[in-house]
């Protein structure tokens, strides 16, 4: 006769329900002393807080990780949104907080997007916010995660805002489209950034797909303004002028502003209904007419 008998201490089966049990009670007794802001000191109000290395809260973390990375996201929201506290001391824990936590759940999407204002911005430390971002870039490569196009879309307006680099974030809003769920106005951001950045090669064709696909007139009526701006014209908009020159303001932009009252000739655009004026041709023009 056989006679199974269980392996398990007796214990074990209450042991995540006591961990749940005692999180709860630590939520509970850490926000007793902050229901009433008004009446913390100024000792409470400059305590810095008191968190652990990533390395040591995942050796105390018993393998639930991902629960304790909830934790100090809600630990890091109580430390960020503490107005009264912040204006005192600022804001010089936010990468410890956003490291922990995404240490903790390397998957944590919205820890990672959360350096683009907490670190970059409030913390002043940009390069420290695009250093963790691409971490979770480059760990979630290929992993379908919910949001994961906002970390890219927070990466582009990093790289924008405070490098100045047009072409790494027409890069990351060309990126971040093809994620699933990210909003189609991504791809006039790119093609946006792409001009802005003297790609046209890459602007022109997001453009012109941003016109064909869009479902509102007033997008559609942007991307055609943008794709004039750049002598792009539509074979489906009608005969097209025999020759044209881009926008002055783009060329004033390019520096090429002596230029604009000259016209080129249009030639067909590689895989599309349409004709253009290659930016080369119109630098190339333009620098001849320029005095050594």
């Amino acid at each position: 006769m056989n006679v199974t008998t269980s392996t398990s201490a007796p214990w074990s089966r209450w042991l995540n329900p006591l961990v749940l049990v005692s999180l709860t009670l630590a939520v509970v007794l850490y926000q007793w002393p902050r229901s009433d802001p008004a009446q913390r000191s100024t000792a409470v109000l400059t305590a810095p807080p008191v968190l652990p290395r990533p390395e040591v809260a995942r050796f105390l973390a018993f393998g639930l990780t991902s629960l304790w990375a909830d934790w100090y996201w809600l630990q890091f929201a109580q430390y960020f949104g503490d107005a009264p506290a912040r204006e005192l001391t600022g804001y010089d824990y936010s990468d410890d907080y956003l490291e922990l936590i995404t240490q903790l759940d390397p998957r944590f999407v919205s820890a990672y997007t959360a350096a683009s204002f907490a670190m970059a911005q409030s913390q002043q430390d940009p390069d420290g916010a695009l250093a963790l971002m691409r971490r979770g870039i480059d760990y979630n490569q290929g992993v379908d995660l919910p949001l994961k196009w906002d970390l890219y879309r927070a990466y582009a307006g990093v790289a924008f805002l405070y490098k100045n680099d047009y072409t790494t974030a027409a890069r990351y809003f060309e990126e971040a489209v093809s994620l699933p769920g990210a909003p189609l106005v991504l791809k006039a951001f790119a093609a946006a950034f792409y001009r802005a950045g003297d790609d046209w090669e890459r602007a022109i064709p997001l453009w012109i797909d941003v016109y064909l696909t869009s479902p509102t007139p007033q997008v559609k009526g942007r991307a055609r303004h943008q794709l004039e701006r750049m002598g792009v014209w539509l074979n489906l908009w009608g005969p097209p002028p025999a020759r044209r020159t881009p926008d002055p303001a783009l060329l004033k932009f390019l520096k090429l502003g002596e230029c604009s009252q000259k016209s080129f000739p249009a030639v067909p655009l590689p895989g599309f209904q349409a004709s253009y004026v290659p930016l080369a041709q119109v630098r190339t023009a333009c620098s001849s007419r320029q005095t050594p």
